[in-house]
């Protein structure tokens, strides 16, 4: 039997079949279409609850929505300030075109960021992205 076979019973009447897992997952096979669905644990909030790890990723992923949108705020109240249009007179367009720069350094700098890391691994991307961080502040 390979290593990565998994057993399951073969009674016919069922349109699907299911195992649990001693962690606790369960695997169910419908047989019809050949999909599987795996959980672990309880589904919803209770699911997430169900253990700090995943209370712990999902908050650390927030940061960086919630920073993103600080950014956002940060600049568009600069482009409104009597002392930087004073300073850059720019046009509607240009306004635009630096708030569309901001948001596509930002997705471009996240996609490379995972490449990075495949790459080289993910501790050489931190310090890289954090000498960054130092260079621009």
């Amino acid at each position: 039997m390979p290593s990565g076979y998994l057993p399951l019973s073969l009674d016919s009447s069922d349109s699907s079949t299911s195992k649990v897992f001693e962690n606790g997952g369960v695997l169910i096979v419908h047989r019809e279409t050949g999909e599987y669905t795996y959980q672990f644990g309880p589904s919803g909030l209770k699911g997430l609850l169900h253990t700090k790890y995943a209370v712990f990723c999902s908050l650390f992923a927030s940061i960086g929505g919630m920073t993103f949108g600080y950014d956002q705020g940060v600049i568009s109240n600069i482009l409104v300030m009597r002392d930087f249009m004073h300073r850059f007179p720019l046009s509607p367009f240009q306004t635009g075109l630096l708030t569309a720069v901001l948001e596509l350094g930002a997705l471009f700098g996240a996609l490379e960021a995972g490449i990075f890391a495949d790459k080289y691994s993910r501790r050489s991307s931190i310090i890289l992205a954090s000498g960054q961080l130092q260079c621009i502040y």
